[in-house]
């Protein structure tokens, strides 16, 4: 991966060069970026550029260190990422036991987010870690001398899912080795141990802008139409690798699950309410956090659109119409105080909430919500 090809985070890229040629390159960087906002192509394209027999502007790509980099293949370069145990092993699993899956999943899309990773080898129903034995393993990788002369590099994706065993890794973090860099990609940064925090020199990435994402989509699909670009990249909410999967999604499972939620909520239909809980429920903690992001995302736009009539939402025709309908008969409050239900849902997910209680409690609200009824408080949620 080359600095040039992490779209639309040339501004750290150049401050990323920078600092190397000064001599002022931090050991421990935390990178934290949105979901799709390339944090992990960014420290693949790091690492490279450490690894580049001729580094200018950008790595060379020809070297034998860039070709092997590239490939991920690289002696002085380790990936940690979270994993599960593989099927029969005693010992608790290390990032290593799946290698390949992570070249080929990696290879495949960049911009991958952990969910993607888990289902790429079918453990997206198991819980992922990065386990004290991995933190045992880069101690002992990183100090180890280097094979081909040059830095050591380690990257750790997702230290979030560390927990308490990233303590392990503090001294490594604080003094490492001479000529090592460690480069840590996250995306939540209240899961991240704040010892770990306090050692690293955090890199705020920001989520892409649509332009950024519209020229990246028309690259990588080139039979994409303007129109089609520009209203992914507006729903994709700066999240690149949502953009590619609705370039290629055939079937909006999300819009039509959301659909059925509203006709739900509006026709009170307590019969159709146990099924969909059943469906939703049924899914991976990642797909009930993505669909509740695509939810809140799509009325926070309604909300918009309820308090500027003018506003024109780049979704396609069905659902504008239902923003339309949302807009004119749901209370602007009652509106806000639903992105603000859909905010609490997503939080539940990540905190391992009973999904079934949960959904039937967000439902009642939600009804009460589509009635017009008053509710409680006052709304505090921005647009």
């Amino acid at each position: 991966m080359r600095l040039q090809d992490v779209i639309g985070q040339e501004r750290h890229t150049h401050a990323f060069v920078q600092a190397y040629r000064e001599g002022r390159l931090p050991h421990a960087q935390l990178l934290l970026a949105p979901e799709g906002a390339g944090g992990l192509p960014m420290a693949m394209a790091m690492a490279q550029y450490l690894q580049c027999e001729q580094p200018g502007e950008d790595v060379c790509g020809q070297c034998p260190s860039c070709v092997k980099a590239s490939k991920m293949v690289h002696p002085d370069i380790h990936y940690t990422y979270p994993v599960i145990k593989p099927d029969g092993q005693k010992d608790p699993p290390i990032s290593s036991d799946w290698i390949q899956a992570f070249r080929q999943a990696y290879q495949q899309q960049p911009y991958l987010n952990t969910h993607d990773w888990l289902q790429s080898f079918g453990g997206e129903k198991k819980t992922a870690n990065i386990t004290a034995r991995e933190c045992q393993t880069i101690i002992h990788q990183l100090n180890l001398k280097s094979y081909e002369g040059r830095a050591k590099v380690q990257v750790i994706w997702r230290p979030e899912f560390l927990g308490n065993a990233g303590n392990i890794l503090l001294k490594l973090i604080e003094e490492p080795p001479p000529n090592t860099y460690l480069i840590l990609v996250a995306e939540e940064e209240e899961r991240i141990l704040g010892t770990i925090l306090s050692r690293c020199q955090i890199v705020r990435m920001s989520s892409l802008s649509d332009t950024t994402i519209i020229g990246g989509l028309k690259q990588q699909v080139p039979d994409l139409t303007d129109e089609a670009a520009t209203r992914i990249a507006y729903q994709s909410d700066g999240n690149f690798n949502a953009a590619l999967k609705a370039a290629d999604q055939v079937d909006d499972t999300y819009a039509r699950v959301m659909s059925e939620w509203l006709r739900i909520g509006f026709k009170m239909d307590l019969e159709a309410l146990l099924p969909w809980i059943d469906q939703v429920t049924g899914w991976v903690r990642e797909e009930q956090k993505q669909f509740f992001q695509y939810t809140e995302r799509y009325f926070r736009e309604c909300l918009r659109l309820s308090v500027q009539p003018t506003y024109r939402l780049r979704v396609n025709e069905e659902q504008w119409k239902g923003a339309q309908y949302l807009a004119q008969h749901v209370h602007w409050n009652s509106m806000e105080q639903i992105v603000q239900l859909l905010e609490r849902q997503h939080y539940y997910v990540t905190r391992n909430a009973n999904m079934k209680i949960q959904l039937l409690h967000a439902t009642m609200e939600l009804m009460a919500l589509l009635q017009n009824q008053q509710p409680v408080g006052q709304p505090q949620v921005s647009i």
